[in-house]
């Protein structure tokens, strides 16, 4: 997965890193503005961030200056390519992001054997060139963050031949002061930060004004009835994930059962925040890779034949992805969630309504006893008479997503149907579930190929 290559492209791109040709970018005195800011202000702060950045990254990529993004998340699970992607047209610059537990980073650090590599993010950037060169998959713009319990937290961003390193200190106050979740939003924010500024540098532009604008002044958008209403939808969705979660990880705890890998596409992360979301259970999960581009699943054993439009959704390719998260990257897994692409793009034959075939699907394995349990399941949501889906509507379904992946999760882990713990669970979140759409699932208790 990781082998290097030895082309001239790939040795420049490493010496460029290895030779510390660094400049700092100060985000330092964003953050600590803004840290007092309740949770929701911040997630709101953090999506108008990701609009401005998309921005940037869209010229950026359109004038030849970068061919695309990949990101190693640690710090805010999924929060950066989450605020990038609620922007149409993200998919042309995002290929894959990593968030690695303590063990599988000291693996990385291990496998670099590079003692150079003294900052944490540093060893995420080199994985990340290696991953994106040695799999065609063409990110030259990197983003490394460590670990927040890391006390050198920051953020350091590869491109064109340079290293931008942002620390990520929020103020002088010590950090257990402030909750996980806010901690996150405030590295998501300043890795944000950060971004625009190295576009800045590329495209000869200054967006600090309007970051402060924005930092100082957050202004809230007018939302329309239908965005309000997947809003409260939403919101009632991530909290039965997390009473589902608090069940599942004590579950998972009490039986002592092997590290979650995890491989995301259309929840871009929501799984791994929800599954990091509990102090001293982090390494419950293994890592995470997200598998935006459709070559990313390549690397873990989905068929080719699986990644066209038609297909990429379908339980088929994420069961094949839930059997190679087993099987690839980093760490010892033992029990594996896979979520699709969301295909909102498929239209159906009436093209007089406007309608769309509007589904995702999620699958989990569990290696057990030499058999590999499975279980898929395809979800479609109620048609829609528009094409375009709204920021609104993106989060909904992809916290429907990460509802869906722990359902499976209990589904899989009790495969016989003896804990009455899991049970509950899954008959509580198929509830749920059904209320939204309409559930189609699979089951395998043989080894996946």
């Amino acid at each position: 997965m990781f082998e290097y290559d030895k082309s001239k492209k790939l040795q420049d791109l490493r010496n460029a890193i290895d030779a510390g040709q660094y400049s700092s970018i100060d985000v330092a005195e964003h953050l600590k503005n803004i840290q007092h800011l309740p949770k929701d202000y911040l997630r709101e702060m953090r999506y108008q961030l990701g609009t401005m950045a998309h921005g940037q990254l869209i010229r950026a990529l359109n004038e030849g200056h970068i061919e695309g993004l990949a990101i190693a998340d640690d710090s805010c699970p999924g929060m950066v390519s989450d605020a990038l992607s609620s922007n149409d047209g993200s998919s042309k610059y995002l290929r894959f992001s990593m968030t690695m537990s303590d063990e599988a980073a000291r693996e990385s650090a291990e496998y670099f054997h590079d003692a150079n590599l003294a900052a944490p993010e540093q060893a995420r950037i080199k994985l990340l060139r290696t991953c994106a060169e040695n799999n065609d998959l063409a990110a030259d713009l990197l983003i490394g963050t460590a670990p927040l319990a890391d006390p050198s937290s920051g953020c350091s961003i590869f491109c064109g031949q340079q290293t931008y390193q942002a620390p990520l200190a929020t103020s002088d106050k010590p950090q257990q002061k402030l909750s996980v979740t806010v901690q996150r939003e405030l590295a998501a924010i300043g890795c944000l930060c950060a971004l625009i500024t190295t576009c800045d540098r590329l495209l000869h532009t200054d967006s600090q004004a309007d970051i402060q604008s924005l930092v100082t002044t957050l202004p809230f958008r007018q939302l329309e009835a239908t965005e309000q209403e997947y809003l409260d939808k939403t919101k009632l969705i991530r909290e039965a994930s997390a009473s589902a979660w608090k069940s599942l990880s004590e579950y998972h705890e009490s039986y002592r059962l092997p590290s979650i890998a995890l491989g995301e596409s259309f929840t871009l992360g929501k799984l791994a925040q929800c599954l990091t979301s509990y102090p001293n259970r982090e390494n419950q999960t293994a890592y995470t890779f997200g598998w935006y581009h459709p070559d990313a699943k390549k690397i873990f054993g989905v068929d080719p034949d699986q990644l066209h439009d038609d297909t990429i959704a379908e339980v088929r390719a994420v069961l094949q992805g839930a059997a190679g998260l087993l099987m690839h990257g980093f760490g010892e897994p033992g029990i594996s969630i896979a979520t699709s692409g969301w295909a909102n793009n498929v239209w159906l034959t009436d093209t007089q309504t406007g309608t769309m075939n509007d589904f995702f699907s999620v699958a989990a394995a569990y290696a057990h006893e030499d058999t590999t349990y499975a279980v898929g399941l395809r979800v479609s949501l109620p048609d829609t008479a528009t094409s375009e889906a709204s920021p609104a509507r993106r989060q909904y379904t992809r916290e429907l997503g990460v509802l869906a992946g722990l359902y499976v999760l209990s589904k899989v882990l009790n495969d016989d149907q003896t804990s009455m713990t899991l049970q509950n669970v899954s008959d509580d979140l198929m509830t749920i579930l059904s209320t939204y759409g309409l559930c189609q699932e699979v089951t395998s208790s043989t080894p996946l190929t």
